[in-house]
């Protein structure tokens, strides 16, 4: 079976789009020449929702002292709430799988930007815990429902490069991160976060723009309408179908080791460069945007990489490359912690970072080919949901370490061991991947009554 072509029926659902503007010829190479659209107004939604996240890392000491918190406890209130927030995809994937998904990524907009305008607010603790979770269940709907909404939008063989496009507004929103830090010391800390929420604004009146796609439709628009016909999967029959996917069941398992190693990464790393080097506010902020440049680095270089494989036929390549990218990453951790100067960690943060991004682009891919289209956003929410619980088990695995620059030098290495273990269990999915594909199109194209043509 050929699940690399598309025919002229799908072709025609797909370019329709290109009605609504988004046209510009050059930029159109990313998507095979599919409509600009989705990919810009899913980008916007999950540049401006990184603000919050961003700025929040640059002041964390700032907030630390406004609260009376200690390192620990400000830890523990980023991983926390973090995790908690990471519990919602659940909820949200099978949302997401039910209604309408633009409403919904709309309305987890609204629900991020306000929470980033009360965090400058609130008095006390539990009010920080609970706008702090607020933020984090609006933003991990961009994990859950966008990939969702892009694999539906776009053919397979265009997923590497569009997923790398979407995944690059996590990386160049550290921009906020020197704007964080600059208003943080010339006004308040608090401020910070009146002023990085007005842009969610106006991605909200952009997003109103974006049309509903079929579920299934990029595979075969006319098994997606009739798919759409069809009552709900239940919540346990959904479970049941994707844990019998060995490529998820693999990359789940990865995503465990891998949260504890990466969940809390932007704020440690805030931390270990004001512990050990002694860097102000204006200086976290400057780390934030280094480890944005080393995320565009890796999501560029993975997104390439990963779209010469699906050109070339080899699929079952993806997750070897999704792994790859741990590689870096171990090895930018280790010149983090051991280097004396500050410039030399400065360049161990970027190819952390890098390392970070590369996997991005083949993951996103894998599971929007191997997640049947009906439950895929209960796919993706799994995954969160399973990378969350491994962030639950770092809030104990910090206790563990001194509270100073020979804590943290032993922690980060820690965690890049453990980053290690995610990127070889994860490069072994490769061996299912093609079988599990081909069962979705399968799957899709069952619906019809006739044979269906190669998507």
């Amino acid at each position: 079976m050929d699940i690399e072509g598309n025919d002229a029926a799908v072709e025609a659902a797909l370019v329709d789009v290109d009605d609504e503007g988004f046209t510009i010829r050059g930029l159109k190479t990313v998507t095979n020449g599919f409509s600009l659209l989705p990919l810009g107004v899913l980008f916007a939604l999950n540049f401006v929702d990184e603000f919050d996240r961003i700025a929040f890392a640059t002041l964390i000491s700032e907030i630390r002292d406004a609260f009376g918190m200690s390192d620990d406890g400000i830890q523990a209130l980023g991983a926390v709430t973090g995790v908690f927030g990471l519990l919602a995809a659940l909820p949200l994937g099978i949302l997401a799988d039910r209604t309408r998904r633009v409403r919904l990524s709309i309305a987890a907009g609204f629900l991020w930007g306000c929470a980033a305008v009360a965090t400058g607010l609130v008095w006390a603790v539990p009010l920080l815990y609970l706008v702090r979770f607020l933020s984090g269940v609006g933003r991990v709907t961009n994990e859950v429902v966008h990939p969702s909404l892009l694999a539906d939008f776009y053919p397979r063989r265009a997923h590497p490069q569009v997923y790398g496009v979407h995944r690059l507004a996590n990386a160049t929103a550290p921009v906020a991160g020197p704007i964080a830090g600059f208003i943080g010391s010339q006004w308040s800390w608090e401020a910070a976060f009146f002023v990085l929420a007005i842009p969610t604004g106006i991605a909200l009146a952009i997003a109103f723009r974006l049309r509903e796609p079929e579920r299934g439709e990029s595979i075969d628009p006319a098994a997606a309408a009739l798919h759409a016909a069809q009552d709900d999967i239940g919540f346990a029959d959904a479970r049941r179908q994707l844990f019998g996917i060995r490529t998820l069941r693999r990359l789940w398992l990865a995503a465990f080791f891998f949260g504890m190693g990466t969940l809390q990464l932007g704020n440690l790393i805030s931390l270990y460069f004001e512990k050990v080097f002694g860097l102000d506010e204006v200086g976290r902020g400057f780390v934030q945007f280094l480890l944005g440049c080393g995320t565009v680095i890796g999501l560029v270089g993975g997104s390439r990489y990963a779209a010469s494989q699906v050109s070339a036929g080899n699929f079952s390549r993806l997750p070897v490359v999704a792994g790859a990218a741990f590689g870096p990453f171990a090895v930018g951790m280790v010149v983090l912690t051991a280097s004396p100067l500050v410039g030399i960690a400065f360049a161990g943060a970027v190819l952390v970072a890098a390392g970070n991004g590369g996997w991005q682009p083949a993951y996103f891919s894998i599971v929007g080919s191997v997640a049947p289209p009906r439950i895929r956003s209960q796919a993706y929410a799994w995954a969160v949901l399973i990378y969350g619980s491994g962030g639950l088990a770092y809030v104990g695995l910090v206790a563990i370490f001194p509270d100073d620059g020979g804590g943290y030098r032993a922690l980060t290495i820690t965690l890049a061991m453990l980053t290690g273990i995610a990127g070889v269990i994860g490069a072994s999915a490769g061996r299912f991947m093609d079988d599990d594909a081909e069962a979705v199109v399968r799957d899709v194209r069952a619906t019809l009554d006739g044979p269906a043509s190669d998507a």
